[in-house]
């Protein structure tokens, strides 16, 4: 005779539930099966594939779901009230899950463009405050931003180059290799470049003065300011002289000069030479 656990079997009614678990079968459960399968599978979480994402990509990820249902289950439940409006996307066959939005997908989201009101921007004048000519230029700002000062102007940073009088040249400053129109041309060329020395060099007047090197211009610039800063000190206070070391500046490029005109023998020699230098080291060790 069959049993009530064979009729659940023949009809696919799944677990003994109520009635059915003391081995009876109740009508209801014979007339419509299928509401206890359709709630089961409300209950079960779909995961649906990003946008954007291949199928073999998401087949590598997405968990089979027939592992460890339970716990996977129980996790996705604590995961959904904790964040409302995910979806979870579990990787590997076991927790845990991370969230992710799978709504946006992995393409780039186009802006979303509010419903506010837009500021408005006006044509306006502006004055840059580095030029001394006084010259009016045009762009656009916010209307609120009206009557403000030019925002780049705090980049308007200048080197601050000392100025001596004539007495000062005359009782200090004064050398025999320099003339007082050359170091007053020296000068106006470090105010103009901001000491920016490479370039005082090209547009030095070379025609009307005697040709200089790099070197001589720092050294004289150099020079004067320590002078100044000497003659000009409160006594006690501590001074910041400037100090340039202009024979030592001048080895230095020989230095570098004769190393970039090396020979391919002179180079090979020089790592056969350092080669031998460490196998000698090595010994002695």
């Amino acid at each position: 005779m069959a049993t009530g656990a064979d009729v659940r079997d023949i009809l696919e009614l799944g677990g003994p539930e109520g009635d059915a678990a003391s081995g009876t079968i109740s009508k209801k459960d014979i007339i419509n099966p299928d509401k206890k399968k359709s709630k089961k599978s409300s209950e079960t979480l779909t995961f649906k594939r990003p946008e954007g994402m291949h199928r073999e990509v998401y087949a590598l990820l997405y968990s089979d779901k027939n592992k460890g249902s339970c716990l996977l289950s129980r996790m996705q439940e604590d995961l959904k009230s904790l964040a409302p409006g995910h979806e979870f996307l579990a990787i590997g066959d076991a927790p845990p899950l991370l969230p992710s939005d799978t709504g946006q997908g992995y393409r780039t989201v186009k802006a979303k463009l509010g419903s506010k009101k837009v500021r408005p921007w006006k044509w306006m004048p502006f004055t840059n405050p580095a030029r001394k000519d006084g010259a009016m230029f045009f762009h656009w700002r916010r209307a609120a931003e009206e009557g403000k000062d030019y925002p780049f102007a705090r980049f308007n940073k200048t080197v601050q180059v000392p100025v001596y009088s004539e007495q000062e040249y005359q009782l200090y400053l004064h050398d025999d290799a320099w003339t007082k129109a050359e170091t007053d041309h020296l000068f106006d060329l470090s105010r103009r470049f901001d000491l920016r020395f490479v370039v005082i060099h090209d547009r030095y007047d070379h025609q009307q003065f005697k040709k200089r090197s790099v070197e001589d211009l720092k050294e004289r610039y150099y020079h004067i300011c320590a002078k100044l800063a000497n003659v000009r000190a409160v006594p006690g206070t501590d001074l910041k002289i400037p100090v340039f070391d202009a024979g030592h500046e001048r080895r230095r490029k020989e230095q570098l000069e004769r190393l970039y005109n090396r020979t391919p023998e002179q180079v090979a020699e020089e790592e056969y030479l350092l080669q031998e230098l460490r196998k000698i080291e090595a010994r002695k060790k």
